[in-house]
């Protein structure tokens, strides 16, 4: 079994979960009187918060960047780790205000941009988050953890097009990080485009092995599957994140897609008014 850690990491996948699927069953009749319409928001929150805390986890810089990490003074550096320290612990404003002194100090750092507006995107706070985070890429537009906190935040703004573009930069930047396919499949999910949701989910899973946030992408294979129609499929995905996180929020909701496969086994799940 799983144990979600919190990290930045965690925070950041938290943050999409929680933008919500309901829309993609908004116009199917059993699926329509489960509930889901009631999950939307928190579903929304809980998957970009999870990805949020991935992007912060202390060494993903030294995992996922090609390039060394700019050198900060030992002072700021200080300011840095205490502001990644509370981040993960879900204080927000000191957060910020330990990456605003650091800001302070050194303006033009991407790294510290970076945290920046991602303590402003953990807290809600799009726009700022928005100004940081564009920031820190117009000084160092190579590295994958800007565009995928970039990519999360066009989702969380219901900007698919634009999170898809940041996204598959990462991607292009560092394939086999598997935060971005996470995320990106999310959008899919989002977007209604089933068939890509699927595959970047099962890409993340692959990728992420042995990390427990990666695992999340369950809900996602499964949700996915039970959209397409392929109901005898989902189940187990869907079964195996319920079991390896009981606690997590999305699990009604995976609960309640059970209950609708299990209603209509033979249904294609997601169709409009003139079907699939």
């Amino acid at each position: 079994m799983h144990k979600p850690r919190l990290t930045i990491f965690t925070i950041v996948l938290l943050c999409i979960t929680f933008l919500g699927v309901w829309p993609l069953w908004a116009q199917e009749p059993s699926l329509r009187g489960s509930g889901l319409e009631a999950q939307g928001s928190s579903l929304r929150w809980h998957v970009l918060e999870n990805q949020q805390v991935v992007l912060n986890a202390p060494g993903t810089g030294d995992r996922w960047l090609a390039s060394a990490k700019p050198i900060l003074a030992p002072k700021v550096q200080k300011e840095v780790d205490k502001g990644r320290a509370n981040l993960g612990a879900g204080k927000f404003e000191d957060a910020q205000s330990q990456f605003e002194k650091a800001y302070k100090a050194a303006p033009g750092n991407p790294e510290v941009n970076f945290l920046l507006g991602l303590s402003f995107m953990a807290a809600g706070q799009t726009n700022q988050a928005d100004t940081y985070l564009s920031r820190a890429y117009s000084i160092y537009p190579h590295d994958p953890r800007i565009l995928t906190a970039i990519g999360i935040l066009r989702t969380k703004q219901d900007q698919f097009e634009s999170a898809v573009s940041a996204l598959e930069a990462a991607i292009q930047l560092k394939h086999d990080m598997y935060l971005p396919h996470m995320a990106l499949a999310t959008v899919f999910l989002l977007d209604g485009n089933l068939d890509g949701s699927l595959s970047e989910a099962r890409l993340a899973l692959k990728l992420g092995k042995g990390d427990d946030t990666a695992h999340k992408a369950k809900f996602i294979v499964g949700a996915s599957l039970a959209g397409l129609g392929k109901t005898s499929e989902a189940v187990k995905p869907l079964q195996e994140f319920i079991e390896d996180f009981p606690d997590d929020p999305v699990v009604p909701t995976a609960k309640k897609i059970m209950t609708a496969i299990q209603a209509t086994p033979s249904q294609t799940m997601l169709t409009g008014p003139d079907g699939p």
